[in-house]
């Protein structure tokens, strides 16, 4: 369904791109030239796997890591013959704090200490891109090959997911 006009507001969009955009796009900015100076440096830039399907309710969200993952992308390109590296990571749900207030199914969610030290082995090999847990990459990458229907059919039957998502 769509959403009425008057309900949409760009303001409640703006503080998650503030974060996870242009949060990100300030660090860059304050030490890639130095980086390139050195021509030796690495920048790791923290997605998610919400950029490869939107999910209604988590749009900003999802369209925040988008954007970023675009970004990292055209820098990783452009950067390429400088010495400069560039990882994106794109993880799942990992329990956290700020996770254990959602009130809704996280499929395939990993404790803390295993996400983190997956992390951290792309970032020391230097991976591009590095997207995990891999069930729920292939599941997005399943759900996004489908139409709408077809989508809210298996969201309802399969994975009991509410009809609103």
């Amino acid at each position: 369904s769509s959403i009425p006009g008057s309900k949409f507001l760009a303001a409640k969009w703006a503080p998650l791109f503030e974060t996870n955009l242009d949060g990100a796009l300030y660090v860059i900015e304050a030490v890639l030239p130095g980086m390139l100076i050195r021509k030796k440096g690495h920048i790791v830039g923290i997605s998610s796997l919400a950029s490869y399907f939107a999910v209604p309710g988590a749009g900003a969200y999802s369209a925040s890591k988008k954007a970023l993952c675009l970004m990292l992308d055209s820098l990783r390109r452009e950067a390429k013959q400088s010495g400069v590296s560039v990882t994106t990571i794109l993880p799942g749900y990992i329990k956290t704090p700020m996770t254990a207030s959602n009130d809704f199914i996280m499929p395939f969610i990993l404790e803390l200490e295993p996400a983190v030290k997956k992390m951290m082995r792309s970032i020391e090999n230097k991976t591009s891109v590095y997207a995990f847990p891999w069930q729920m990459l292939w599941f997005l990458r399943f759900l996004s090959i489908f139409t709408n229907t077809r989508i809210k059919l298996i969201r309802r039957k399969v994975i009991n997911f509410p009809a609103a998502m």
